[in-house]
Protein backbone atom coordinates (compact mmCIF):
# COMPACT_ATOMS: atom_id res chain seq x y z
CA UNK A 1 0.00 0.00 0.00
CA UNK A 2 1.22 3.25 -0.51
CA UNK A 3 3.46 4.88 2.30
CA UNK A 4 2.66 8.19 4.30
CA UNK A 5 5.43 11.15 4.81
CA UNK A 6 6.88 13.99 3.18
CA UNK A 7 7.75 13.67 -1.10
CA UNK A 8 9.64 15.47 -3.27
CA UNK A 9 10.53 15.57 -6.85
CA UNK A 10 10.76 17.79 -10.07
CA UNK A 11 10.26 15.85 -12.97
CA UNK A 12 10.36 16.78 -16.68
CA UNK A 13 8.91 14.24 -19.27
CA UNK A 14 9.23 14.77 -22.79
CA UNK A 15 6.85 11.68 -24.02
CA UNK A 16 6.99 10.32 -28.18
CA UNK A 17 5.45 8.07 -29.62
CA UNK A 18 28.80 9.33 -35.82
CA UNK A 19 31.91 8.22 -33.76
CA UNK A 20 35.23 10.15 -34.40
CA UNK A 21 37.09 6.95 -34.67
CA UNK A 22 40.85 7.00 -33.31
CA UNK A 23 43.82 7.03 -35.89
CA UNK A 24 44.62 3.66 -37.32
CA UNK A 25 47.80 2.23 -38.65
CA UNK A 26 46.02 -0.49 -40.94
CA UNK A 27 47.12 -1.49 -43.80
CA UNK A 28 43.74 -1.01 -45.94
CA UNK A 29 45.26 -3.74 -48.80
CA UNK A 30 41.58 -3.11 -50.37
CA UNK A 31 39.05 -0.33 -50.06
CA UNK A 32 35.46 1.64 -51.39
CA UNK A 33 37.55 3.47 -53.55
CA UNK A 34 39.75 0.71 -55.15
CA UNK A 35 38.66 0.20 -58.97
CA UNK A 36 37.35 -3.90 -59.55
CA UNK A 37 36.36 -6.02 -62.39
CA UNK A 38 33.27 -7.68 -62.29
CA UNK A 39 30.54 -10.40 -63.60
CA UNK A 40 27.27 -10.44 -62.67
CA UNK A 41 25.35 -14.06 -63.10
CA UNK A 42 21.73 -14.26 -63.75
CA UNK A 43 22.83 -17.44 -66.32
CA UNK A 44 25.17 -20.16 -65.84
CA UNK A 45 28.90 -18.66 -66.79
CA UNK A 46 30.72 -21.89 -67.25
CA UNK A 47 33.62 -20.67 -65.15
CA UNK A 48 33.12 -22.81 -61.96
CA UNK A 49 35.57 -21.57 -59.70
CA UNK A 50 38.13 -20.76 -62.25
CA UNK A 51 37.79 -17.19 -61.98
CA UNK A 52 39.20 -16.88 -58.56
CA UNK A 53 42.80 -18.23 -59.93
CA UNK A 54 45.14 -15.36 -59.87
CA UNK A 55 46.06 -15.25 -63.78
CA UNK A 56 42.22 -15.36 -64.61
CA UNK A 57 41.94 -12.47 -67.86
CA UNK A 58 38.89 -10.57 -66.15
CA UNK A 59 39.42 -7.75 -69.06
CA UNK A 60 36.04 -8.65 -70.55
CA UNK A 61 34.84 -7.69 -67.48
CA UNK A 62 32.57 -4.70 -66.22
CA UNK A 63 34.93 -2.41 -64.47
CA UNK A 64 33.11 -0.34 -61.02
CA UNK A 65 33.79 0.20 -57.30
CA UNK A 66 32.03 -1.41 -54.52
CA UNK A 67 29.94 -1.67 -52.83
CA UNK A 68 27.92 -3.16 -55.65
CA UNK A 69 24.83 -5.13 -56.18
CA UNK A 70 21.48 -4.55 -56.05
CA UNK A 71 18.14 -3.11 -54.04
CA UNK A 72 14.68 -3.10 -55.49
CA UNK A 73 13.32 -2.21 -52.30
CA UNK A 74 15.54 0.98 -52.21
CA UNK A 75 16.72 0.57 -48.45
CA UNK A 76 20.54 -0.57 -49.15
CA UNK A 77 20.62 1.98 -52.32
CA UNK A 78 22.96 3.92 -50.31
CA UNK A 79 25.48 0.98 -50.11
CA UNK A 80 25.88 0.42 -53.76
CA UNK A 81 28.34 2.38 -56.09
CA UNK A 82 27.77 -0.14 -58.80
CA UNK A 83 24.71 -1.57 -59.74
CA UNK A 84 23.60 -4.86 -61.14
CA UNK A 85 20.88 -6.14 -63.04
CA UNK A 86 18.50 -7.37 -60.17
CA UNK A 87 17.62 -10.60 -61.46
CA UNK A 88 21.67 -11.54 -60.68
CA UNK A 89 21.97 -14.61 -58.54
CA UNK A 90 25.73 -14.02 -57.82
CA UNK A 91 28.10 -11.18 -58.53
CA UNK A 92 31.89 -12.23 -58.87
CA UNK A 93 34.46 -9.46 -58.20
CA UNK A 94 38.12 -9.17 -58.67
CA UNK A 95 40.88 -6.51 -57.05
CA UNK A 96 44.65 -6.29 -56.79
CA UNK A 97 46.47 -5.01 -54.69
CA UNK A 98 50.41 -4.32 -54.26
CA UNK A 99 52.27 -4.98 -50.68
CA UNK A 100 55.57 -4.87 -50.18
CA UNK A 101 57.36 -6.48 -46.66
CA UNK A 102 54.73 -8.91 -46.15
CA UNK A 103 57.00 -10.54 -43.83
CA UNK A 104 56.40 -8.10 -40.84
CA UNK A 105 52.44 -8.63 -41.44
CA UNK A 106 50.59 -10.31 -38.49
CA UNK A 107 47.12 -10.47 -39.04
CA UNK A 108 44.62 -9.88 -42.01
CA UNK A 109 40.66 -9.16 -41.36
CA UNK A 110 37.75 -8.67 -43.58
CA UNK A 111 35.40 -6.05 -43.22
CA UNK A 112 31.87 -7.03 -45.10
CA UNK A 113 28.48 -5.56 -45.26
CA UNK A 114 26.31 -7.84 -47.24
CA UNK A 115 23.30 -9.47 -48.45
CA UNK A 116 23.05 -12.84 -48.10
CA UNK A 117 25.88 -14.86 -48.44
CA UNK A 118 29.49 -14.65 -49.63
CA UNK A 119 33.43 -16.43 -49.87
CA UNK A 120 36.97 -14.97 -50.67
CA UNK A 121 39.96 -16.23 -52.37
CA UNK A 122 43.32 -14.67 -52.44
CA UNK A 123 45.78 -15.75 -54.80
CA UNK A 124 43.71 -18.41 -56.09
CA UNK A 125 43.24 -19.87 -52.37
CA UNK A 126 39.51 -19.77 -50.26
CA UNK A 127 40.54 -18.00 -47.61
CA UNK A 128 37.03 -17.65 -46.15
CA UNK A 129 33.21 -17.85 -46.72
CA UNK A 130 30.23 -17.06 -44.50
CA UNK A 131 29.04 -19.58 -42.08
CA UNK A 132 25.49 -19.36 -44.24
CA UNK A 133 27.35 -20.75 -47.20
CA UNK A 134 27.28 -24.30 -48.30
CA UNK A 135 30.18 -26.81 -48.23
CA UNK A 136 31.75 -27.61 -51.31
CA UNK A 137 32.75 -25.69 -54.56
CA UNK A 138 30.25 -22.99 -55.03
CA UNK A 139 28.49 -21.90 -58.68
CA UNK A 140 26.98 -19.05 -60.24
CA UNK A 141 23.85 -20.32 -58.79
CA UNK A 142 25.04 -21.85 -55.40
CA UNK A 143 22.62 -20.31 -52.72
CA UNK A 144 23.05 -18.94 -49.31
CA UNK A 145 21.49 -21.47 -47.08
CA UNK A 146 19.75 -18.41 -45.23
CA UNK A 147 18.88 -14.76 -45.52
CA UNK A 148 21.98 -11.91 -43.99
CA UNK A 149 20.70 -8.17 -44.43
CA UNK A 150 23.22 -5.85 -45.23
CA UNK A 151 23.46 -2.70 -42.43
CA UNK A 152 21.13 -0.68 -44.95
CA UNK A 153 23.50 2.18 -44.24
CA UNK A 154 24.42 5.16 -46.71
CA UNK A 155 27.87 3.50 -45.78
CA UNK A 156 29.00 0.45 -44.76
CA UNK A 157 29.36 -1.12 -41.24
CA UNK A 158 31.29 -3.55 -41.36
CA UNK A 159 31.77 -7.41 -39.63
CA UNK A 160 34.99 -8.17 -39.01
CA UNK A 161 36.23 -11.52 -40.12
CA UNK A 162 40.16 -12.71 -38.76
CA UNK A 163 40.75 -14.77 -41.59
CA UNK A 164 45.02 -14.36 -40.86
CA UNK A 165 45.20 -18.44 -40.50
CA UNK A 166 44.33 -18.66 -44.20
CA UNK A 167 44.94 -15.55 -45.12
CA UNK A 168 48.59 -15.10 -44.68
CA UNK A 169 49.91 -17.77 -46.44
CA UNK A 170 47.98 -16.95 -49.24
CA UNK A 171 49.87 -13.36 -49.26
CA UNK A 172 52.52 -12.72 -51.28
CA UNK A 173 54.78 -9.89 -51.95
CA UNK A 174 53.85 -7.59 -54.54
CA UNK A 175 51.10 -8.27 -56.53
CA UNK A 176 47.86 -9.93 -55.11
CA UNK A 177 44.82 -10.87 -56.61
CA UNK A 178 41.62 -10.82 -54.57
CA UNK A 179 38.47 -12.69 -55.28
CA UNK A 180 35.16 -12.17 -54.15
CA UNK A 181 31.78 -13.30 -54.70
CA UNK A 182 28.04 -12.62 -53.35
CA UNK A 183 24.72 -14.75 -53.54
CA UNK A 184 21.43 -14.72 -52.78
CA UNK A 185 19.50 -17.36 -50.54
CA UNK A 186 16.96 -17.48 -53.19
CA UNK A 187 15.68 -16.78 -56.52
CA UNK A 188 13.67 -13.41 -56.95
CA UNK A 189 15.33 -11.91 -53.94
CA UNK A 190 14.94 -8.17 -53.89
CA UNK A 191 18.64 -7.46 -53.51
CA UNK A 192 21.95 -8.99 -53.23
CA UNK A 193 24.86 -6.49 -51.75
CA UNK A 194 28.38 -6.36 -51.28
CA UNK A 195 30.21 -3.94 -49.83
CA UNK A 196 33.73 -4.96 -48.33
CA UNK A 197 37.33 -3.96 -46.71
CA UNK A 198 40.39 -5.92 -46.34
CA UNK A 199 42.93 -5.08 -43.85
CA UNK A 200 46.39 -5.94 -43.28
CA UNK A 201 47.64 -5.68 -39.36
CA UNK A 202 44.45 -4.46 -38.24
CA UNK A 203 44.13 -2.34 -34.67
CA UNK A 204 40.96 -2.12 -32.56
CA UNK A 205 38.55 0.55 -33.36
CA UNK A 206 35.72 1.67 -31.77
CA UNK A 207 32.91 0.42 -33.34
CA UNK A 208 29.95 1.28 -31.09
CA UNK A 209 30.58 4.30 -28.91
CA UNK A 210 30.63 3.38 -24.95
CA UNK A 211 27.03 3.88 -23.17
CA UNK A 212 25.97 3.61 -20.11
CA UNK A 213 23.81 1.25 -17.94
CA UNK A 214 22.54 -0.34 -14.67
CA UNK A 215 24.06 2.69 -12.51
CA UNK A 216 23.23 2.98 -9.18
CA UNK A 217 24.68 5.04 -6.67
CA UNK A 218 28.09 3.31 -6.53
CA UNK A 219 28.23 1.48 -9.47
CA UNK A 220 28.15 1.44 -13.15
CA UNK A 221 27.84 -0.69 -16.55
CA UNK A 222 29.90 0.54 -18.91
CA UNK A 223 29.20 -1.11 -22.45
CA UNK A 224 30.83 -0.49 -25.65
CA UNK A 225 32.04 -2.64 -28.91
CA UNK A 226 35.44 -2.89 -31.03
CA UNK A 227 35.93 -4.18 -34.21
CA UNK A 228 37.92 -7.27 -33.38
CA UNK A 229 37.94 -9.06 -30.23
CA UNK A 230 40.46 -6.83 -27.21
CA UNK A 231 40.49 -7.35 -23.73
CA UNK A 232 38.68 -4.60 -21.22
CA UNK A 233 39.59 -1.91 -19.85
CA UNK A 234 38.05 1.25 -17.72
CA UNK A 235 39.46 4.15 -16.86
CA UNK A 236 37.84 6.50 -14.36
CA UNK A 237 38.35 9.57 -11.74
CA UNK A 238 36.89 13.22 -10.77
CA UNK A 239 39.68 14.80 -12.17
CA UNK A 240 39.95 14.75 -15.55
CA UNK A 241 43.60 14.09 -17.27
CA UNK A 242 43.94 12.31 -13.84
CA UNK A 243 42.01 8.99 -14.54
CA UNK A 244 42.99 5.40 -13.24
CA UNK A 245 42.18 2.08 -14.18
CA UNK A 246 39.09 1.13 -12.13
CA UNK A 247 37.95 -1.80 -14.12
CA UNK A 248 39.36 -4.91 -16.41
CA UNK A 249 38.03 -8.09 -17.89
CA UNK A 250 40.93 -9.80 -19.91
CA UNK A 251 38.92 -12.30 -21.64
CA UNK A 252 38.80 -11.19 -25.38
CA UNK A 253 35.56 -9.96 -26.79
CA UNK A 254 33.97 -7.41 -29.54
CA UNK A 255 30.69 -6.69 -27.12
CA UNK A 256 32.42 -5.18 -23.73
CA UNK A 257 29.97 -4.87 -20.68
CA UNK A 258 32.47 -3.75 -17.50
CA UNK A 259 31.10 -3.28 -14.50
CA UNK A 260 32.70 -0.15 -12.51
CA UNK A 261 32.12 -0.56 -8.09
CA UNK A 262 32.89 1.02 -5.00
CA UNK A 263 31.76 4.49 -6.47
CA UNK A 264 30.44 7.65 -4.88
CA UNK A 265 26.99 8.63 -4.55
CA UNK A 266 25.54 11.67 -6.23
CA UNK A 267 29.45 11.81 -7.21
CA UNK A 268 30.76 13.10 -11.29
CA UNK A 269 33.35 11.10 -12.93
CA UNK A 270 35.29 11.34 -16.17
CA UNK A 271 35.63 7.88 -17.89
CA UNK A 272 37.77 6.42 -20.77
CA UNK A 273 37.63 2.70 -22.42
CA UNK A 274 40.19 0.47 -24.28
CA UNK A 275 42.39 -2.51 -24.02
CA UNK A 276 45.98 -3.36 -22.04
CA UNK A 277 46.81 0.41 -21.11
CA UNK A 278 45.18 2.31 -24.79
CA UNK A 279 42.42 4.50 -24.77
CA UNK A 280 39.99 3.69 -27.75
CA UNK A 281 37.20 6.19 -26.59
CA UNK A 282 36.78 8.46 -23.87
CA UNK A 283 39.53 10.27 -21.23
CA UNK A 284 38.22 13.91 -22.66
CA UNK A 285 35.70 16.02 -21.38
CA UNK A 286 32.29 14.63 -23.18
CA UNK A 287 33.03 11.67 -21.41
CA UNK A 288 31.03 11.46 -17.89
CA UNK A 289 28.34 10.46 -15.75
CA UNK A 290 26.70 11.40 -12.20
CA UNK A 291 26.07 8.46 -10.21
CA UNK A 292 23.03 8.42 -8.41
CA UNK A 293 21.60 9.79 -5.28
CA UNK A 294 21.71 7.80 -2.11
CA UNK A 295 18.43 5.89 -1.80
CA UNK A 296 15.60 7.55 -0.54
CA UNK A 297 17.38 10.53 -0.94
CA UNK A 298 15.02 13.31 -2.64
CA UNK A 299 16.85 15.36 -5.12
CA UNK A 300 15.38 17.30 -8.27
CA UNK A 301 15.63 14.88 -10.94
CA UNK A 302 15.60 15.45 -15.29
CA UNK A 303 13.91 12.36 -16.99
CA UNK A 304 13.48 12.03 -20.11
CA UNK A 305 11.13 9.47 -21.93
CA UNK A 306 10.42 8.58 -25.37
CA UNK A 307 8.48 5.64 -26.74
CA UNK A 308 8.37 4.00 -30.17
CA UNK A 309 11.53 6.26 -31.19
CA UNK A 310 13.69 3.70 -32.99
CA UNK A 311 12.72 4.92 -36.29
CA UNK A 312 15.98 6.27 -37.10
CA UNK A 313 14.78 9.54 -39.00
CA UNK A 314 14.35 12.99 -38.83
CA UNK A 315 11.35 13.11 -37.14
CA UNK A 316 13.41 11.29 -34.03
CA UNK A 317 16.04 13.87 -34.97
CA UNK A 318 13.63 16.60 -34.21
CA UNK A 319 12.23 15.57 -31.18
CA UNK A 320 16.06 14.60 -30.02
CA UNK A 321 16.95 18.40 -31.17
CA UNK A 322 14.08 19.85 -29.52
CA UNK A 323 14.77 17.96 -26.19
CA UNK A 324 18.49 19.13 -26.02
CA UNK A 325 17.66 22.92 -26.52
CA UNK A 326 14.93 22.71 -24.15
CA UNK A 327 17.38 21.83 -21.82
CA UNK A 328 20.11 24.55 -22.21
CA UNK A 329 22.98 22.56 -21.22
CA UNK A 330 21.35 20.52 -17.83
CA UNK A 331 22.06 17.59 -17.41
CA UNK A 332 19.55 14.74 -17.87
CA UNK A 333 19.55 12.15 -14.65
CA UNK A 334 17.22 9.10 -15.90
CA UNK A 335 16.63 8.43 -19.74
CA UNK A 336 13.63 5.99 -20.39
CA UNK A 337 12.86 4.27 -23.59
CA UNK A 338 9.54 2.69 -23.92
CA UNK A 339 9.82 0.20 -26.45
CA UNK A 340 9.92 0.02 -30.16
CA UNK A 341 13.18 1.02 -30.05
CA UNK A 342 14.41 0.46 -33.13
CA UNK A 343 12.52 -0.34 -36.20
CA UNK A 344 11.20 -2.49 -37.65
CA UNK A 345 12.91 -5.67 -36.38
CA UNK A 346 15.38 -4.70 -33.95
CA UNK A 347 18.05 -5.90 -35.61
CA UNK A 348 21.56 -5.02 -34.17
CA UNK A 349 22.47 -2.74 -37.59
CA UNK A 350 18.67 -0.79 -37.10
CA UNK A 351 19.86 -0.52 -32.96
CA UNK A 352 22.91 1.08 -34.47
CA UNK A 353 21.07 3.34 -36.53
CA UNK A 354 18.02 4.32 -34.48
CA UNK A 355 19.35 4.61 -30.87
CA UNK A 356 23.58 4.53 -31.00
CA UNK A 357 23.86 6.90 -33.98
CA UNK A 358 20.61 9.07 -32.92
CA UNK A 359 21.95 9.79 -29.77
CA UNK A 360 25.58 9.59 -29.30
CA UNK A 361 25.96 12.33 -26.67
CA UNK A 362 23.23 11.48 -24.11
CA UNK A 363 24.41 7.87 -24.10
CA UNK A 364 27.96 8.61 -23.06
CA UNK A 365 26.70 10.41 -19.71
CA UNK A 366 23.12 9.12 -19.10
CA UNK A 367 22.49 5.80 -18.29
CA UNK A 368 19.32 4.09 -20.35
CA UNK A 369 16.83 2.34 -19.29
CA UNK A 370 14.40 0.51 -22.11
CA UNK A 371 11.29 -1.91 -22.18
CA UNK A 372 10.59 -4.23 -24.83
CA UNK A 373 8.62 -3.70 -27.48
CA UNK A 374 6.71 -5.81 -30.18
CA UNK A 375 9.20 -4.31 -32.42
CA UNK A 376 12.16 -5.29 -30.56
CA UNK A 377 10.37 -8.87 -30.28
CA UNK A 378 11.15 -9.59 -34.09
CA UNK A 379 14.94 -10.39 -33.71
CA UNK A 380 14.70 -10.63 -29.60
CA UNK A 381 13.46 -13.48 -27.74
CA UNK A 382 12.01 -12.61 -24.12
CA UNK A 383 11.90 -16.21 -22.84
CA UNK A 384 15.53 -17.48 -23.91
CA UNK A 385 17.13 -14.09 -23.44
CA UNK A 386 18.61 -13.92 -27.17
CA UNK A 387 18.65 -11.20 -29.58
CA UNK A 388 20.00 -7.64 -30.02
CA UNK A 389 17.94 -6.31 -27.42
CA UNK A 390 19.07 -8.70 -24.53
CA UNK A 391 22.98 -8.27 -25.94
CA UNK A 392 23.02 -4.62 -26.34
CA UNK A 393 21.50 -3.84 -22.85
CA UNK A 394 22.48 -4.70 -19.61
CA UNK A 395 19.90 -4.96 -17.27
CA UNK A 396 19.16 -5.77 -12.90
CA UNK A 397 17.74 -9.10 -13.40
CA UNK A 398 19.06 -10.14 -10.01
CA UNK A 399 17.91 -6.27 -8.41
CA UNK A 400 21.13 -4.98 -8.41
CA UNK A 401 20.11 -1.72 -8.83
CA UNK A 402 17.53 -1.81 -6.37
CA UNK A 403 14.18 -3.41 -5.80
CA UNK A 404 13.14 -7.04 -5.64
CA UNK A 405 15.25 -9.04 -8.22
CA UNK A 406 12.85 -10.35 -11.13
CA UNK A 407 15.18 -13.09 -12.45
CA UNK A 408 14.89 -11.38 -16.25
CA UNK A 409 16.31 -8.69 -18.10
CA UNK A 410 12.33 -8.42 -19.40
CA UNK A 411 11.19 -6.98 -16.57
CA UNK A 412 12.93 -5.36 -13.27
CA UNK A 413 12.89 -2.43 -11.59
CA UNK A 414 15.44 -0.02 -10.48
CA UNK A 415 16.11 3.09 -8.01
CA UNK A 416 17.14 6.87 -8.57
CA UNK A 417 16.89 9.05 -5.47
CA UNK A 418 13.77 8.91 -3.90
CA UNK A 419 11.84 7.30 -6.85
CA UNK A 420 11.34 3.43 -7.67
CA UNK A 421 10.91 2.68 -11.26
CA UNK A 422 8.99 -0.75 -12.19
CA UNK A 423 9.47 -2.01 -16.22
CA UNK A 424 6.94 -4.47 -17.57
CA UNK A 425 7.47 -6.99 -20.53
CA UNK A 426 3.56 -6.40 -22.07
CA UNK A 427 4.77 -7.69 -24.68
CA UNK A 428 6.28 -11.33 -23.91
CA UNK A 429 5.24 -12.53 -20.29
CA UNK A 430 2.07 -13.82 -19.16
CA UNK A 431 -0.13 -10.84 -18.02
CA UNK A 432 -2.27 -13.27 -15.80
CA UNK A 433 -3.18 -13.11 -12.72
CA UNK A 434 -0.52 -15.18 -10.74
CA UNK A 435 1.57 -15.32 -13.29
CA UNK A 436 5.45 -14.44 -12.66
CA UNK A 437 5.33 -11.43 -13.79
CA UNK A 438 2.65 -9.86 -11.16
CA UNK A 439 3.73 -11.88 -8.61
CA UNK A 440 6.97 -10.20 -8.50
CA UNK A 441 5.63 -6.85 -9.20
CA UNK A 442 3.30 -7.16 -5.98
CA UNK A 443 6.33 -8.43 -4.53
CA UNK A 444 8.74 -5.38 -5.54
CA UNK A 445 5.98 -2.84 -4.97
CA UNK A 446 5.47 -3.95 -1.27
CA UNK A 447 9.28 -3.93 -0.53
CA UNK A 448 9.94 -0.56 -1.39
CA UNK A 449 8.99 2.59 0.83
CA UNK A 450 10.46 5.40 -1.84
CA UNK A 451 8.35 8.39 -1.87
CA UNK A 452 7.63 8.30 -5.55
CA UNK A 453 6.30 5.40 -7.71
CA UNK A 454 6.95 5.35 -11.60
CA UNK A 455 5.47 2.45 -13.79
CA UNK A 456 5.78 1.99 -17.69
CA UNK A 457 5.96 -0.67 -20.70
CA UNK A 458 4.98 -0.70 -24.06
CA UNK A 459 1.45 -1.03 -25.10
CA UNK A 460 -1.20 1.26 -23.15
CA UNK A 461 -3.81 -0.10 -20.73
CA UNK A 462 -6.04 3.21 -21.98
CA UNK A 463 -5.74 4.35 -25.65
CA UNK A 464 -7.89 5.16 -28.68
CA UNK A 465 -4.87 6.55 -30.85
CA UNK A 466 -3.72 3.83 -33.30
CA UNK A 467 -4.29 1.00 -30.95
CA UNK A 468 -7.56 0.45 -29.33
CA UNK A 469 -7.36 -0.47 -25.67
CA UNK A 470 -10.81 -1.98 -25.91
CA UNK A 471 -10.27 -4.27 -28.53
CA UNK A 472 -5.95 -5.62 -28.20
CA UNK A 473 -5.93 -8.48 -25.55
CA UNK A 474 -1.75 -7.29 -24.08
CA UNK A 475 -3.96 -3.62 -24.33
CA UNK A 476 -6.84 -5.50 -21.94
CA UNK A 477 -5.03 -7.94 -19.75
CA UNK A 478 -2.19 -4.94 -18.57
CA UNK A 479 -5.34 -2.41 -17.59
CA UNK A 480 -7.78 -5.53 -16.20
CA UNK A 481 -4.72 -7.46 -14.71
CA UNK A 482 -1.47 -4.94 -13.86
CA UNK A 483 -3.50 -1.27 -13.18
CA UNK A 484 -5.08 -2.78 -10.21
CA UNK A 485 -2.11 -3.67 -8.61
CA UNK A 486 -0.48 0.00 -9.58
CA UNK A 487 -3.15 1.43 -8.24
CA UNK A 488 -3.44 -0.67 -5.02
CA UNK A 489 0.40 0.61 -4.18
CA UNK A 490 -0.23 3.63 -4.86
CA UNK A 491 2.00 3.84 -8.01
CA UNK A 492 1.78 7.64 -9.19
CA UNK A 493 2.89 7.44 -12.64
CA UNK A 494 2.38 5.33 -15.66
CA UNK A 495 4.12 5.61 -19.34
CA UNK A 496 3.62 3.72 -22.44
CA UNK A 497 4.02 3.94 -25.76
CA UNK A 498 2.66 1.33 -28.89
CA UNK A 499 -0.16 3.47 -30.01
CA UNK A 500 1.11 6.79 -31.98
CA UNK A 501 -0.46 9.26 -30.31
CA UNK A 502 -0.34 12.02 -27.34
CA UNK A 503 -3.01 10.62 -24.57
CA UNK A 504 -2.68 10.97 -20.89
CA UNK A 505 -5.69 11.06 -18.16
CA UNK A 506 -6.95 13.91 -16.24
CA UNK A 507 -4.94 14.41 -13.30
Amino acid sequence: MRRSGVYSIRLWAVVWATLALPASADIVAVDSTDPIQWLANASDPGLGESWTASDFDDTSWSPGFYGIGYDTSGDASGLIATAVPSNSRSVYTRVEFNEGGLGSVQNVYLGIDYDDGWALWINGTEVARSANMPAGPLDWNSFATMGHESSNRATPFYEWIDVSATGLPALKNGNNVVALAVWNDQPGSSDLVLAPTLVLDKTPQIQRAPYLQCGTHDAVTIHWRTDIPTDSEVLCGTTLNALSVCAQDPTPKTDHAVKVNALSPDTYYWYGVGHAGTVLAGDDADHGFRTAPLPGVAKPTRVWIIGDSGTADANAAAVRDAYQAYTSGTSTDVWLMLGDNAYPDGTDSEYQAAVFDMYPELLRRTVLWPAFGNHDAIASNAISRSGPYFSIFNLPAGGESGGVASGTEAYYSFDYGNIHFVVLDSQTADRSPGSAMLTWLEADLANTAHDWLIAYWHHPPYSKGSHDSDAEMRLIEMRENVVPILEDYGVDLVFTGHSHAYERSFL
